[in-house]
């Protein structure tokens, strides 16, 4: 499956750079969120879901909230991007000669819809592996591609995701069967299991529960 994000960046005054709002209440066809991450001199205002879901353009779900919330209304916008998020880890990462990395691996959380965190740290693997490779001269490509396909593949980010991946099919199946899925049931029900498994998730998530009555 595909996702797709779009997001405008607007001038304010705001300086809440510790603070991310999510609102979980898009119509129960449009499984997505819009997300505020309000950082120094701007904030950036955007929105993803699942492609092939509704003909809504993501850019008019995204005026929409801006226009009905004053402390966005009647900004500059700075910014506007957009782009595809593919949901699925790829089947095969690395050839002699070639390893992927990021989104292009599918190293994304199919829930979130994020991935920086596993960029950075495959793009990590993938230069320990060229590394080691080159230290084996004429096999280097070889050696490179097998490093980098057996550490990323065992370590807990692939996973992680691959576990993400059960509840996120399931979501994906009663969607295509049309029988309109939950998706603010599934990502509260992420939002409360990833605090048991690490301390620092517990500081992010811990507000959620209170505020999800309100679709923040």
């Amino acid at each position: 499956p595909m996702g797709s994000a779009f997001y405008r960046e607007i001038e304010t005054d705001e300086d809440r750079v510790n603070e991310t709002d999510f609102y979980l209440d898009l119509p129960a066809d449009d499984p997505g969120y819009i997300w505020v991450f309000p950082k120094r001199g701007f904030t950036q205002v955007g929105v993803g879901r699942l492609n092939n879901v509704t003909q809504r353009p993501l850019r008019d779900v995204v005026d929409e909230f801006i226009e009905k919330d004053p402390r966005y209304r009647g900004r500059r916008v700075l910014v506007n991007r957009g782009g595809g998020i593919p949901v699925g880890l790829a089947q095969r990462v690395s050839r002699p000669g070639g390893l992927v990395i990021g989104d292009a691996a599918g190293l994304v959380n199919p829930i979130t819809g994020g991935g920086l965190l596993y960029a950075i740290a495959s793009a990590e693997m993938a230069a320990l592996a060229v590394v080691r490779g080159l230290e084996r001269g004429d096999r280097a490509a070889e050696v490179a591609s097998r490093i980098y396909a057996r550490r990323l593949k065992g370590s807990i980010h692939w996973w992680w995701l691959k576990s993400l991946a059960v509840p996120f099919n399931h979501f994906c199946r009663r969607l295509r069967q049309g029988r309109n899925p939950n998706f603010l049931g599934l990502f509260m029900l992420y939002a409360r299991v990833l605090p048991r498994l690490t301390p620092a998730a517990r500081t992010i998530t811990d507000r959620m529960p209170a505020t999800s009555e309100a679709g923040a």
